[in-house]
């Protein structure tokens, strides 16, 4: 049976690395030694690390293990990798390709397929630009599994992240209040950057629904949020939707700040993302002048 271990270390070998290079500084020699072996298991983060590090494709990477019959990844594991490169790459013709390879799976569960496929379908709807078309079923599972899952981890943050635009401004928030009944502060920072994510998300939505005020509220949180490094794009968006909605209010706003934060976009390779924020920015400030 194949497992992570032996496909990693196949990879390695490919590539010509030794354990430290393949792995370092995500996991120690000694431990990863174990993974390889099959001794040690490896955590989703971890295992997305090092694939992204070494250049190996996260998809093919999937696609090998499903075929060898691999059994020792974890079902949160397949979720990960699905979504990351779902993210990352925005490459749907490879979503299809993991979507038709789980379909053919003859290890996990109807249960664990159905749901991957689920969230495979969501994906590929929100890259497409059509999770208006997404059929209810597909919708209740994932909110039904939402409601399974009982706490607000990084697994729960991603799948709920990306499903946000399929559910009501009320479902919305009874989810996001879940979220924010405990302080930001006592989320990890990597999951904090995912919950800013969701709440500019759901702000933009508020917006789009002419609910100002609710949009106020919740940005609000974005805006108390220090700053880090790590939070970078996120507290600019908050700053951009801010300006938003003074401006909504037929307020003066400094129109530098806001060509500043275009410019910022651009220059980090985000040109296309700042052009559709000034389209966004344009259409719902005419909206209310």
């Amino acid at each position: 049976m194949n497992t992570i271990g032996k496909q990693l270390k196949i990879e390695r070998k490919n590539r010509g690395l030794t354990q430290s290079e393949m792995c370092q500084p995500i996991l120690s020699t000694s431990y990863y030694a174990k993974v390889e072996k099959g001794y040690h298991k490896i955590a989703a983060e971890d295992l997305l690390s090092i694939l992204k590090q070494n250049k190996i494709d996260v998809i093919d990477f999937f696609i090998s293990l499903e075929k060898k019959g691999a059994t020792d990844i974890s079902y949160e594991q397949l979720i990960h990798l699905a979504w990351s490169e779902a993210h990352l790459k925005q490459d749907i013709p490879k979503l299809h390709r993991l979507k038709k390879s789980v379909d053919h799976n003859q290890v996990m569960s109807k249960k664990q397929k159905a749901l991957l496929l689920a969230l495979l379908d969501l994906s590929i709807a929100g890259l497409s630009d059509s999770l208006i078309s997404m059929p209810p079923d597909t919708k209740q599972l994932l909110q039904n599994y939402l409601f399974t899952l009982p706490t607000w981890n990084k697994l729960k943050l991603s799948v709920y992240g990306n499903a946000l635009r399929v559910y009501t401004i009320e479902s919305n928030q009874l989810f996001i209040n879940s979220i924010l009944k405990k302080e930001l502060t006592s989320y990890t920072l990597s999951n904090r950057c995912i919950i800013l994510t969701i709440l500019l998300n759901f702000i933009s939505i508020c917006i789009e629904s002419n609910q100002d005020k609710l949009a106020s509220n919740y940005l609000e949180f974005i805006n108390r949020e220090t700053s880090f490094p790590e939070n970078f794009f996120q507290k600019t968006l908050g700053h951009y939707f801010t300006l938003l909605l003074l401006a909504r209010q037929n307020k003066q706003i400094p129109m530098e700040e806001l060509t500043a934060i275009y410019k910022v976009l651009t220059l980090t390779g985000l040109s296309q993302y700042a052009t559709e924020l000034e389209i966004f920015f344009k259409n719902h400030t005419s909206i209310v002048n």
